[in-house]
Protein backbone atom coordinates (compact mmCIF):
# COMPACT_ATOMS: atom_id res chain seq x y z
CA UNK A 1 0.00 0.00 0.00
CA UNK A 2 0.94 3.35 -0.77
CA UNK A 3 2.60 5.34 2.17
CA UNK A 4 0.59 8.23 1.68
CA UNK A 5 -2.71 6.20 1.94
CA UNK A 6 -1.47 4.45 5.15
CA UNK A 7 -0.83 7.57 6.66
CA UNK A 8 -4.13 9.10 5.27
CA UNK A 9 -6.42 6.15 6.92
CA UNK A 10 -4.20 6.54 10.11
CA UNK A 11 -4.92 9.63 10.81
CA UNK A 12 -9.08 9.53 9.76
CA UNK A 13 -9.13 5.64 11.06
CA UNK A 14 -10.40 4.92 7.51
CA UNK A 15 -13.68 7.03 7.93
CA UNK A 16 -15.03 9.63 5.25
CA UNK A 17 -14.56 13.12 5.68
CA UNK A 18 -15.07 16.30 4.17
CA UNK A 19 -13.25 16.79 1.01
CA UNK A 20 -11.25 19.88 1.82
CA UNK A 21 -9.85 17.54 5.29
CA UNK A 22 -9.31 14.82 2.66
CA UNK A 23 -7.16 16.93 0.69
CA UNK A 24 -4.85 18.82 3.51
CA UNK A 25 -4.49 15.05 4.94
CA UNK A 26 -3.18 13.85 1.89
CA UNK A 27 -0.86 16.69 0.87
CA UNK A 28 0.40 16.32 4.51
CA UNK A 29 0.96 12.77 3.86
CA UNK A 30 2.58 13.06 0.29
CA UNK A 31 5.30 15.32 2.19
CA UNK A 32 5.91 13.18 5.00
CA UNK A 33 6.48 10.09 2.40
CA UNK A 34 8.98 12.89 -0.04
CA UNK A 35 10.61 13.38 3.61
CA UNK A 36 11.21 9.74 4.07
CA UNK A 37 12.14 9.17 0.67
CA UNK A 38 15.10 12.49 1.40
CA UNK A 39 16.91 10.90 4.53
CA UNK A 40 17.42 7.76 3.36
CA UNK A 41 19.85 9.95 1.41
CA UNK A 42 23.79 9.41 2.29
CA UNK A 43 24.34 13.49 1.10
CA UNK A 44 20.65 14.77 3.07
CA UNK A 45 20.70 16.79 6.05
CA UNK A 46 19.12 14.74 7.97
CA UNK A 47 18.71 17.18 10.90
CA UNK A 48 16.95 19.47 9.00
CA UNK A 49 14.63 16.79 7.39
CA UNK A 50 13.79 15.30 11.15
CA UNK A 51 13.03 19.20 11.82
CA UNK A 52 10.70 19.07 9.05
CA UNK A 53 9.08 15.70 9.66
CA UNK A 54 8.29 16.79 13.13
CA UNK A 55 6.62 19.71 12.03
CA UNK A 56 4.31 18.02 9.42
CA UNK A 57 3.82 15.53 12.07
CA UNK A 58 1.89 18.11 14.41
CA UNK A 59 0.17 19.31 11.47
CA UNK A 60 -1.18 16.07 10.76
CA UNK A 61 -2.16 15.43 14.61
CA UNK A 62 -4.42 19.09 14.28
CA UNK A 63 -6.06 17.78 10.81
CA UNK A 64 -6.32 14.45 12.94
CA UNK A 65 -8.27 16.48 15.51
CA UNK A 66 -10.28 18.87 12.74
CA UNK A 67 -11.18 15.51 11.36
CA UNK A 68 -13.11 13.85 14.53
CA UNK A 69 -14.96 17.30 15.71
CA UNK A 70 -16.45 17.47 11.93
CA UNK A 71 -17.40 13.67 12.71
CA UNK A 72 -19.23 14.40 16.17
CA UNK A 73 -20.93 17.21 14.28
CA UNK A 74 -22.22 15.19 11.44
CA UNK A 75 -23.37 12.64 13.98
CA UNK A 76 -25.43 15.48 15.60
CA UNK A 77 -27.19 16.85 12.55
CA UNK A 78 -27.67 13.41 11.45
CA UNK A 79 -29.33 12.71 14.80
CA UNK A 80 -31.26 16.16 14.54
CA UNK A 81 -32.56 15.41 11.13
CA UNK A 82 -34.06 11.31 12.12
CA UNK A 83 -35.29 13.22 15.22
CA UNK A 84 -37.27 15.97 13.01
CA UNK A 85 -38.75 13.28 10.08
CA UNK A 86 -40.12 11.31 13.51
CA UNK A 87 -41.79 14.50 14.46
CA UNK A 88 -43.16 14.68 11.35
CA UNK A 89 -44.26 11.96 10.46
CA UNK A 90 -45.94 11.80 14.25
CA UNK A 91 -47.64 15.01 13.07
CA UNK A 92 -49.46 13.79 10.40
CA UNK A 93 -50.73 10.56 11.86
CA UNK A 94 -53.10 11.95 14.31
CA UNK A 95 -53.49 14.69 16.39
CA UNK A 96 -52.96 14.66 20.60
CA UNK A 97 -56.15 13.56 22.27
CA UNK A 98 -57.33 13.78 25.63
CA UNK A 99 -56.93 10.23 26.25
CA UNK A 100 -53.63 10.92 26.76
CA UNK A 101 -54.53 12.54 30.38
CA UNK A 102 -54.98 8.90 31.02
CA UNK A 103 -51.77 7.75 30.01
CA UNK A 104 -52.88 5.94 26.69
CA UNK A 105 -50.10 5.81 23.98
CA UNK A 106 -50.71 5.09 20.24
CA UNK A 107 -47.63 2.53 21.15
CA UNK A 108 -45.21 2.95 18.02
CA UNK A 109 -42.82 -0.36 18.91
CA UNK A 110 -42.35 -3.25 21.50
CA UNK A 111 -40.79 -1.46 24.07
CA UNK A 112 -38.58 -3.37 26.12
CA UNK A 113 -39.69 -6.98 25.11
CA UNK A 114 -43.21 -5.99 26.56
CA UNK A 115 -46.83 -5.17 24.24
CA UNK A 116 -48.46 -1.79 24.64
CA UNK A 117 -52.13 -1.35 23.24
CA UNK A 118 -51.46 0.39 19.74
CA UNK A 119 -48.38 -1.28 18.71
CA UNK A 120 -50.15 -3.90 16.60
CA UNK A 121 -52.31 -1.40 14.42
CA UNK A 122 -49.11 0.81 13.93
CA UNK A 123 -46.98 -1.45 12.93
CA UNK A 124 -49.60 -2.78 10.56
CA UNK A 125 -50.17 0.44 8.86
CA UNK A 126 -46.31 1.12 8.80
CA UNK A 127 -45.75 -2.71 6.87
CA UNK A 128 -47.89 -1.56 4.30
CA UNK A 129 -48.10 2.50 4.07
CA UNK A 130 -46.08 4.01 1.26
CA UNK A 131 -45.12 7.11 3.64
CA UNK A 132 -42.50 4.16 5.33
CA UNK A 133 -39.56 2.94 3.45
CA UNK A 134 -38.74 -0.70 2.34
CA UNK A 135 -36.28 -1.10 5.48
CA UNK A 136 -39.49 0.33 7.70
CA UNK A 137 -42.17 -1.99 6.21
CA UNK A 138 -39.57 -4.81 6.99
CA UNK A 139 -38.51 -3.78 10.44
CA UNK A 140 -42.77 -3.34 10.69
CA UNK A 141 -43.85 -6.84 9.59
CA UNK A 142 -41.07 -8.45 11.79
CA UNK A 143 -42.75 -6.76 14.63
CA UNK A 144 -46.42 -8.09 13.77
CA UNK A 145 -44.63 -12.01 13.38
CA UNK A 146 -43.26 -11.19 16.87
CA UNK A 147 -46.54 -10.36 18.22
CA UNK A 148 -48.15 -13.52 17.17
CA UNK A 149 -49.64 -12.27 13.70
CA UNK A 150 -48.68 -13.43 10.91
CA UNK A 151 -48.16 -10.72 7.45
CA UNK A 152 -49.81 -12.18 4.37
CA UNK A 153 -49.76 -10.34 0.92
CA UNK A 154 -53.00 -12.48 -0.72
CA UNK A 155 -56.26 -12.81 1.82
CA UNK A 156 -56.65 -16.51 2.60
CA UNK A 157 -59.83 -18.10 2.43
CA UNK A 158 -60.55 -20.46 5.57
CA UNK A 159 -61.32 -24.04 4.66
CA UNK A 160 -64.50 -23.88 7.62
CA UNK A 161 -66.95 -21.59 7.88
CA UNK A 162 -66.02 -18.65 10.62
CA UNK A 163 -68.81 -17.59 13.28
CA UNK A 164 -68.07 -13.54 11.88
CA UNK A 165 -69.63 -10.94 14.47
CA UNK A 166 -71.82 -7.92 13.23
CA UNK A 167 -68.83 -5.46 12.56
CA UNK A 168 -68.10 -2.96 15.56
CA UNK A 169 -68.43 0.54 13.64
CA UNK A 170 -67.72 3.06 16.10
CA UNK A 171 -71.08 5.03 15.10
CA UNK A 172 -72.71 4.82 18.05
CA UNK A 173 -71.75 4.27 21.85
CA UNK A 174 -73.48 0.66 21.58
CA UNK A 175 -71.32 -0.33 18.43
CA UNK A 176 -68.20 1.16 20.23
CA UNK A 177 -68.14 5.16 21.03
CA UNK A 178 -67.82 4.38 24.62
CA UNK A 179 -64.30 3.89 23.92
CA UNK A 180 -63.28 6.68 21.60
CA UNK A 181 -61.37 9.40 23.17
CA UNK A 182 -63.74 12.14 22.55
CA UNK A 183 -63.59 12.98 26.05
CA UNK A 184 -61.40 11.58 28.57
CA UNK A 185 -61.93 7.57 28.72
CA UNK A 186 -61.89 5.59 31.56
CA UNK A 187 -60.73 1.84 31.42
CA UNK A 188 -63.63 -0.64 29.54
CA UNK A 189 -65.63 -2.37 32.38
CA UNK A 190 -66.46 -5.62 31.28
CA UNK A 191 -68.47 -8.52 32.07
CA UNK A 192 -66.58 -10.86 34.67
CA UNK A 193 -63.79 -12.78 33.19
CA UNK A 194 -64.61 -16.75 32.76
CA UNK A 195 -61.48 -19.16 34.29
CA UNK A 196 -62.09 -22.36 33.63
CA UNK A 197 -60.98 -24.72 36.18
CA UNK A 198 -60.15 -27.96 33.95
CA UNK A 199 -58.08 -25.91 32.02
CA UNK A 200 -55.89 -25.91 35.00
CA UNK A 201 -56.51 -29.64 36.17
CA UNK A 202 -56.06 -31.51 32.65
CA UNK A 203 -53.17 -32.52 31.14
CA UNK A 204 -51.91 -30.81 28.47
CA UNK A 205 -50.28 -31.85 24.86
CA UNK A 206 -49.05 -28.91 22.92
CA UNK A 207 -47.32 -28.69 19.92
CA UNK A 208 -48.43 -31.22 17.46
CA UNK A 209 -48.63 -28.70 14.39
CA UNK A 210 -49.45 -30.76 11.62
CA UNK A 211 -51.22 -33.48 13.27
CA UNK A 212 -54.82 -34.34 12.50
CA UNK A 213 -55.77 -36.70 15.37
CA UNK A 214 -54.29 -38.60 18.22
CA UNK A 215 -54.67 -42.52 18.90
CA UNK A 216 -55.10 -43.09 22.86
CA UNK A 217 -55.06 -46.72 23.53
CA UNK A 218 -56.38 -47.65 27.17
CA UNK A 219 -57.02 -50.41 29.72
CA UNK A 220 -59.92 -50.62 31.14
CA UNK A 221 -59.78 -53.95 33.39
CA UNK A 222 -57.79 -54.16 36.57
CA UNK A 223 -54.70 -56.10 36.82
CA UNK A 224 -54.83 -59.51 38.65
CA UNK A 225 -52.20 -60.53 40.93
CA UNK A 226 -49.34 -62.73 40.59
CA UNK A 227 -50.03 -65.97 42.28
CA UNK A 228 -47.80 -68.18 43.60
CA UNK A 229 -46.52 -71.25 41.28
CA UNK A 230 -45.13 -74.42 42.49
CA UNK A 231 -41.75 -75.64 40.90
CA UNK A 232 -42.12 -77.83 37.62
CA UNK A 233 -45.83 -76.13 37.74
CA UNK A 234 -47.67 -74.59 34.70
CA UNK A 235 -47.59 -71.00 35.49
CA UNK A 236 -50.28 -68.35 35.04
CA UNK A 237 -50.78 -66.92 31.23
CA UNK A 238 -53.59 -64.48 30.98
CA UNK A 239 -53.67 -62.40 27.38
CA UNK A 240 -54.06 -58.52 27.65
CA UNK A 241 -56.92 -56.90 26.47
CA UNK A 242 -56.31 -53.30 24.71
CA UNK A 243 -58.53 -50.49 24.19
CA UNK A 244 -58.31 -47.28 22.14
CA UNK A 245 -60.31 -44.46 20.78
CA UNK A 246 -59.10 -41.48 18.12
CA UNK A 247 -59.15 -37.60 19.46
CA UNK A 248 -59.58 -35.52 16.30
CA UNK A 249 -58.11 -32.23 16.21
CA UNK A 250 -60.94 -29.40 15.83
CA UNK A 251 -60.01 -25.63 14.51
CA UNK A 252 -61.82 -23.51 16.84
CA UNK A 253 -62.14 -19.77 15.43
CA UNK A 254 -64.11 -16.73 15.84
CA UNK A 255 -63.34 -13.04 13.82
CA UNK A 256 -64.64 -9.68 15.00
CA UNK A 257 -64.40 -7.05 12.52
CA UNK A 258 -63.67 -3.22 14.12
CA UNK A 259 -63.63 -0.13 11.61
CA UNK A 260 -60.45 1.60 10.72
CA UNK A 261 -61.39 5.14 12.07
CA UNK A 262 -62.37 3.93 15.49
CA UNK A 263 -59.30 1.70 15.81
CA UNK A 264 -57.07 4.77 14.76
CA UNK A 265 -58.65 7.00 17.39
CA UNK A 266 -59.23 4.63 20.05
CA UNK A 267 -55.63 4.97 21.09
CA UNK A 268 -55.28 1.80 21.31
CA UNK A 269 -57.93 1.13 23.47
CA UNK A 270 -60.40 -0.18 20.84
CA UNK A 271 -57.25 -3.38 19.60
CA UNK A 272 -56.97 -3.94 22.83
CA UNK A 273 -60.56 -4.51 23.69
CA UNK A 274 -60.80 -6.92 20.42
CA UNK A 275 -57.94 -8.88 21.59
CA UNK A 276 -59.15 -9.65 24.95
CA UNK A 277 -62.82 -10.61 23.75
CA UNK A 278 -61.03 -12.88 21.43
CA UNK A 279 -59.03 -14.69 24.41
CA UNK A 280 -62.40 -14.86 26.68
CA UNK A 281 -64.27 -16.84 23.64
CA UNK A 282 -61.47 -18.83 23.59
CA UNK A 283 -61.58 -19.25 27.27
CA UNK A 284 -65.28 -20.76 26.92
CA UNK A 285 -64.72 -22.39 23.93
CA UNK A 286 -61.75 -24.60 25.16
CA UNK A 287 -63.87 -25.44 28.48
CA UNK A 288 -67.11 -26.12 26.50
CA UNK A 289 -66.00 -28.98 24.61
CA UNK A 290 -63.56 -30.22 27.61
CA UNK A 291 -66.56 -30.78 29.16
CA UNK A 292 -69.61 -30.69 26.84
CA UNK A 293 -67.80 -31.64 23.57
CA UNK A 294 -70.71 -34.00 21.85
CA UNK A 295 -67.80 -35.95 19.73
CA UNK A 296 -70.10 -35.84 16.42
CA UNK A 297 -67.97 -33.08 14.65
CA UNK A 298 -66.47 -31.76 17.75
CA UNK A 299 -64.71 -33.03 20.33
CA UNK A 300 -65.87 -35.76 23.02
CA UNK A 301 -66.32 -34.07 26.00
CA UNK A 302 -66.54 -35.13 29.71
CA UNK A 303 -69.68 -35.12 30.35
CA UNK A 304 -70.50 -36.47 27.68
CA UNK A 305 -68.32 -39.67 28.11
CA UNK A 306 -69.72 -39.72 31.42
CA UNK A 307 -73.14 -40.03 30.37
CA UNK A 308 -72.45 -42.99 28.18
CA UNK A 309 -70.25 -44.90 30.74
CA UNK A 310 -71.41 -47.44 32.53
CA UNK A 311 -73.59 -46.47 36.06
CA UNK A 312 -70.41 -47.29 38.13
CA UNK A 313 -69.34 -43.99 37.45
CA UNK A 314 -72.24 -42.57 38.98
CA UNK A 315 -72.82 -42.62 42.72
CA UNK A 316 -75.71 -42.87 44.08
CA UNK A 317 -76.38 -39.65 46.41
CA UNK A 318 -79.81 -37.91 48.22
CA UNK A 319 -79.30 -34.14 49.15
CA UNK A 320 -80.24 -32.81 52.10
CA UNK A 321 -80.26 -30.20 54.82
CA UNK A 322 -77.99 -32.52 56.70
CA UNK A 323 -74.44 -33.16 56.78
CA UNK A 324 -74.90 -36.46 55.42
CA UNK A 325 -76.67 -35.42 52.50
CA UNK A 326 -74.27 -31.94 52.16
CA UNK A 327 -71.71 -31.45 49.18
CA UNK A 328 -69.26 -32.76 51.62
CA UNK A 329 -70.51 -35.83 52.05
CA UNK A 330 -71.27 -36.28 48.28
CA UNK A 331 -67.17 -35.42 47.30
CA UNK A 332 -66.41 -37.87 50.16
CA UNK A 333 -68.66 -40.55 48.33
CA UNK A 334 -67.30 -40.33 44.96
CA UNK A 335 -63.38 -39.99 45.96
CA UNK A 336 -64.44 -43.44 48.14
CA UNK A 337 -65.56 -44.80 44.90
CA UNK A 338 -62.14 -43.72 43.15
CA UNK A 339 -60.31 -45.21 45.95
CA UNK A 340 -61.26 -48.38 45.52
CA UNK A 341 -60.18 -47.76 42.00
CA UNK A 342 -56.74 -47.18 43.03
CA UNK A 343 -57.32 -44.04 42.29
CA UNK A 344 -56.59 -40.45 44.00
CA UNK A 345 -58.55 -37.84 43.09
CA UNK A 346 -57.07 -34.37 42.50
CA UNK A 347 -59.87 -32.17 42.39
CA UNK A 348 -63.46 -31.55 42.15
CA UNK A 349 -65.83 -29.71 40.24
CA UNK A 350 -69.11 -27.96 40.41
CA UNK A 351 -70.95 -24.89 39.40
CA UNK A 352 -69.67 -21.75 40.40
CA UNK A 353 -72.89 -21.05 42.66
CA UNK A 354 -72.91 -24.58 44.12
CA UNK A 355 -69.60 -23.77 45.30
CA UNK A 356 -70.58 -21.17 47.66
CA UNK A 357 -73.22 -23.66 48.59
CA UNK A 358 -71.14 -25.48 49.86
CA UNK A 359 -69.40 -23.17 51.42
CA UNK A 360 -72.44 -22.17 53.42
CA UNK A 361 -74.12 -25.36 54.34
CA UNK A 362 -74.68 -26.00 58.00
CA UNK A 363 -77.30 -26.56 60.70
CA UNK A 364 -78.73 -24.65 63.47
CA UNK A 365 -76.79 -26.48 65.88
CA UNK A 366 -73.87 -27.73 64.24
CA UNK A 367 -73.30 -24.32 62.69
CA UNK A 368 -71.21 -24.46 59.35
CA UNK A 369 -69.57 -27.75 58.07
CA UNK A 370 -66.73 -25.98 56.47
CA UNK A 371 -63.93 -23.45 58.12
CA UNK A 372 -65.31 -20.50 56.78
CA UNK A 373 -62.30 -18.56 58.01
CA UNK A 374 -59.91 -19.51 54.87
CA UNK A 375 -57.09 -17.49 54.21
CA UNK A 376 -57.75 -14.19 51.85
CA UNK A 377 -54.83 -14.98 49.95
CA UNK A 378 -55.51 -18.86 49.29
CA UNK A 379 -59.66 -19.12 49.38
CA UNK A 380 -59.86 -22.35 47.55
CA UNK A 381 -61.79 -24.37 49.35
CA UNK A 382 -61.04 -28.20 50.20
CA UNK A 383 -62.72 -30.83 51.27
CA UNK A 384 -61.06 -33.69 53.23
CA UNK A 385 -57.77 -32.38 51.21
CA UNK A 386 -59.28 -31.87 47.95
CA UNK A 387 -59.62 -28.75 45.98
CA UNK A 388 -62.90 -27.98 45.00
CA UNK A 389 -63.29 -25.39 41.61
CA UNK A 390 -66.50 -23.62 40.64
CA UNK A 391 -66.68 -24.03 36.86
CA UNK A 392 -69.67 -22.41 34.94
CA UNK A 393 -69.59 -24.01 31.90
CA UNK A 394 -70.38 -27.56 33.80
CA UNK A 395 -73.38 -28.94 32.04
CA UNK A 396 -75.40 -29.34 35.41
CA UNK A 397 -76.09 -26.31 37.87
CA UNK A 398 -76.28 -29.04 40.49
CA UNK A 399 -73.82 -31.47 39.57
CA UNK A 400 -70.31 -32.61 40.77
CA UNK A 401 -67.50 -34.48 38.95
CA UNK A 402 -65.09 -36.13 41.52
CA UNK A 403 -61.50 -37.36 39.22
CA UNK A 404 -57.86 -37.89 39.10
CA UNK A 405 -57.66 -35.23 36.26
CA UNK A 406 -54.16 -36.32 34.83
CA UNK A 407 -55.63 -38.91 33.01
CA UNK A 408 -57.73 -37.00 30.78
CA UNK A 409 -55.26 -35.21 28.23
CA UNK A 410 -56.37 -32.62 25.87
CA UNK A 411 -54.33 -32.14 22.62
CA UNK A 412 -53.43 -28.70 21.16
CA UNK A 413 -51.91 -28.37 17.62
CA UNK A 414 -51.11 -25.06 16.08
CA UNK A 415 -51.45 -22.92 19.59
CA UNK A 416 -53.68 -19.83 19.74
CA UNK A 417 -53.01 -17.05 17.37
CA UNK A 418 -54.55 -13.94 15.88
CA UNK A 419 -54.36 -12.66 12.70
CA UNK A 420 -55.87 -9.51 10.80
CA UNK A 421 -56.40 -8.04 7.46
CA UNK A 422 -58.53 -5.17 6.10
CA UNK A 423 -58.24 -6.41 2.47
CA UNK A 424 -60.02 -9.74 2.62
CA UNK A 425 -63.95 -10.31 1.62
CA UNK A 426 -65.56 -6.31 1.61
CA UNK A 427 -63.16 -5.31 4.07
CA UNK A 428 -61.56 -2.93 1.83
CA UNK A 429 -64.78 -1.11 0.71
CA UNK A 430 -65.97 -0.86 4.75
CA UNK A 431 -62.96 0.21 5.53
CA UNK A 432 -62.75 -2.17 8.42
CA UNK A 433 -59.92 -4.13 10.09
CA UNK A 434 -60.86 -8.76 10.60
CA UNK A 435 -58.76 -9.46 13.74
CA UNK A 436 -59.43 -13.99 13.60
CA UNK A 437 -58.18 -15.93 16.48
CA UNK A 438 -57.89 -19.49 15.74
CA UNK A 439 -56.70 -22.63 17.70
CA UNK A 440 -56.84 -26.41 17.15
CA UNK A 441 -57.42 -28.98 20.08
CA UNK A 442 -58.31 -32.47 19.70
CA UNK A 443 -60.17 -34.21 22.79
CA UNK A 444 -61.57 -37.86 23.97
CA UNK A 445 -62.56 -38.24 27.09
CA UNK A 446 -63.79 -42.02 27.04
CA UNK A 447 -60.01 -43.47 27.91
CA UNK A 448 -59.75 -41.44 30.95
CA UNK A 449 -63.63 -42.24 31.95
CA UNK A 450 -63.71 -45.81 31.22
CA UNK A 451 -60.14 -46.21 32.77
CA UNK A 452 -61.74 -45.25 35.94
CA UNK A 453 -60.16 -41.74 36.67
CA UNK A 454 -63.67 -39.98 37.06
CA UNK A 455 -66.83 -40.32 39.07
CA UNK A 456 -69.63 -38.47 39.08
CA UNK A 457 -72.48 -37.48 41.14
CA UNK A 458 -76.02 -35.54 40.09
CA UNK A 459 -78.34 -33.64 42.24
CA UNK A 460 -75.90 -32.31 45.23
CA UNK A 461 -78.30 -29.32 46.14
CA UNK A 462 -81.25 -30.32 48.61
Amino acid sequence: MDPTQVVGQLVTGGDAVPTSTTDLIAKAARTMGELADKIADASADRDAIKAEMTAQAATLDELKAKHEQEKRDADIAEAKAAAKAALDFASQQRSPSKAAALGLSYGAAVRGGAYQAGTFIYNLHAAKSMDFTPEQHVVAKATLEGLGSRWSEVPEESAGVLPIGKATTGLTDATGGWILPNAIVDDLVKTGRYQSAAAKLVTARRGLAGATAVDIPFRSADATRAAVIAWGSLKTNEDLAYNGYTATLYTLAKVHDVSKQMVRKSAGAAEADVLDELARAFALGEAYYIYRGSGSSEPYGLQTAITNAPATFTSTFTAAATQAGSIISAIATAAGTLGGRNRTPTGAVVSGASLWTLASQGTDNAGFFLDVHTDPTSPTIRVFGIPVFGDNQLAGTDDLIVGEWAALKVYYGDGYRVDSTDIAGTRWDYNLVGFRGEMEMGLDARPAVYSGAFQFVADIIP
